[in-house]
C-alpha cells in the first residue's frame, strides 16, 4: 500500500495568533460595551450617593409595611411607607430568608432630613 501523505508547511505563520488590533476595532468594542457600563455605573454612583446623604443628614421614624412578596431563586422583598410633615414616602428593599416581617407590621426607617426619599428601613 502505497500512502501519500500531504506535506504540512510549517514555516506558514497563524493568522489568529499574528492579528493586530486596529483603533477602529477598539472603538467598536467600546460602542459595544458603552451601553452596559454606563447605566451601571450611573446606578452604583446614585446608591453611593444615597448612603452618603442617608449618613450625613439621618433621623428616624417608624414606617408600616405595606406589602411583602418573593421572587424564586432571588429572595424576599418588601414594601413600606412613611409619612414626613403629612407627606407619605415610600420605600423597599430585599429581606432576608430568615427575617419574618407581615402587612402592617411597624419598622424603623432611617432617612435623610434634607431629603426624605432617600431611605432604607432599619430590620436588625
Amino acid at each position: 500500500m502505497n500512502k501519500k501523505r500531504k506535506r504540512i508547511n510549517n514555516n506558514k505563520k497563524s493568522t489568529r495568533s499574528n492579528k493586530s488590533y486596529s483603533l477602529r476595532d477598539y472603538l467598536k468594542l467600546l460602542l459595544l460595551t458603552l451601553p452596559l457600563i454606563v447605566p451601571i455605573s450611573i446606578g452604583y454612583y446614585g446608591s453611593k450617593k444615597e448612603e452618603e446623604d442617608i449618613l450625613k443628614y439621618e433621623a428616624h421614624t417608624q414606617g408600616v409595611v405595606t406589602k411583602t412578596y418573593e421572587i424564586i431563586k432571588r429572595g424576599k422583598y418588601f414594601h413600606y411607607n412613611f409619612r414626613i410633615d403629612n407627606k407619605i414616602y415610600k420605600g423597599s428593599q430585599g429581606l432576608s430568608r430568615k427575617s419574618q416581617l407581615n402587612v402592617g407590621d411597624t419598622i424603623e426607617i432611617v432617612y435623610s432630613y434634607k431629603n426624605p426619599e432617600n431611605n432604607k428601613a432599619n430590620i436588625n
